[in-house]
């Protein structure tokens, strides 16, 4: 039996168990009509208790310059719809293959920030430094990386990585 939880429905970043109960009047055997229940003899309701995972991978929500006093562009904001792990196994973020950077059909080369404690919104956002400023222009899209081995960054579960996406900076 495959059951589907609406997507207003909280699962969290860790595996969890869940009671699902049946009313056994409710419930048919679709092929022949009977209640289905856990015992031979009456109908009784079903409790169940299961095992949830999130199996729902981060997609990108927003995509933002960050820009320097001058308002140059110097890096992107990328932000997620859930949390997502940005540490790495050494500790620190290295998603520098992940992403392709992009104007017009120059790859602009980046480096991923760390976190700093002042940050309030890092579950959920990635930023990338551009390497050289200059570089740096309007009409900016970022992808994920085509060689979908070279993705590592992945929900806070560590179950699902990033979804593919394509946009254009805004």
């Amino acid at each position: 039996m495959k059951i589907e939880l609406p997507a207003s429905y909280p699962v969290g970043i860790e595996d969890l168990s869940a009671k699902i109960t049946l009313n056994a009047s409710a419930v048919k055997d679709y092929a022949t009509g009977n209640v289905l229940s856990t015992s031979a003899t009456e109908a009784k309701a079903v409790d169940q208790v299961i095992t949830l995972k999130d199996n729902v991978a981060p997609t990108v929500s927003k995509v933002e310059y960050v820009k320097d006093a001058n308002g140059l562009a110097t890096g992107l904001k990328l932000t997620f719809s859930e949390a997502v792990d940005t540490t790495s196994a050494a500790g620190s973020p290295d998603f520098t293959d992940d992403f392709v950077i992009k104007t017009g059909s120059t790859v602009i080369p980046y480096t991923v920030a760390s976190a700093t404690s002042t940050d309030t919104d890092t579950d959920n956002v990635v930023t990338l430094n551009f390497t050289s400023v200059s570089t740096a222009a309007s009409n900016v899209t970022i992808a994920t990386n085509t060689d979908l081995t070279k993705i590592d960054l992945a929900d806070k579960s560590g179950n699902n990585k990033v979804a593919s996406f394509s946009v254009t900076a805004q």
